[in-house]
């Protein structure tokens, strides 16, 4: 059954400690629950997941309101998001027999997100950012550091820099595991990002303490 097994996932990513895509799962999930239980039932078959099903799963989230502006429903990404999620839960199923290839809707295979238009800073305005004067120890000038140490370190994802201990920095590298895919990353340390982790060197940290004061 579909809701039972999806659940099933998502306890096996919590058990892995995969928290990015336990998160994704996650919330995609709740939403494909509470689209079937609208239905009337408490959980479906894969056989039922139609053409027609993902067309009324789909209506159903466009009138679902965003959570960061609840005066906007979900964007077309974050709807396409989701159906992603639901195809890679059928793969799944279907990976351990419980439905065949076939069965997956074609309307769900072809999904696709439109991608984004992504705007870096100009050196004019980064430069702008590094000298701006922030009060130390605030939350603005932890912000900015946080912000600089991830783009001097080649764009760290901000799930990834707010996990990063003390024993991720070993001699002039930085390594650590993605939380969205396991892999890991293995960088030098540029000199900015070296000045950055020097504001927060305190007297006692062990390699267990996190760096960065988000937790």
């Amino acid at each position: 059954m579909l809701l039972s097994y999806s659940q099933h996932i998502r306890e096996t990513l919590e058990l892995g400690k995969q928290w990015g895509t336990y998160k994704k799962y996650g919330d995609s999930i709740n939403k494909l629950s509470d689209y079937v239980h609208s239905l009337g039932v408490k959980d479906m078959d894969f056989r039922d997941i139609t053409p027609n099903f993902i067309s009324g799963f789909t209506s159903y989230m466009q009138a679902l309101s965003n959570r960061r502006n609840p005066d906007t429903t979900l964007s077309p990404n974050s709807i396409a998001k989701h159906l992603k999620t639901l195809r890679a839960i059928l793969n799944k199923a279907a990976d351990d027999g419980l439905i065949q290839p076939y069965e997956i809707p074609r309307k769900l295979i072809s999904v696709k997100e439109i991608p984004p238009t992504i705007t870096g800073l100009q050196d004019e305005e980064l430069n702008k950012l590094i000298t701006l004067p922030i009060k130390e120890n605030t939350d603005r000038w932890n912000a900015r550091n946080l912000f600089l140490f991830a783009m001097y370190e080649g764009g760290i994802r901000i799930g990834d820099i707010i996990q990063l201990r003390w024993r991720n920095i070993v001699g002039d590298r930085l390594i650590y595991v993605m939380t969205k895919n396991g892999k890991q990353v293995n960088v030098i340390l540029v000199q900015e990002a070296k000045k950055i982790l020097m504001r927060y060197k305190r007297p006692g940290q062990r390699p267990e303490h996190y760096i960065f004061p988000y937790h």
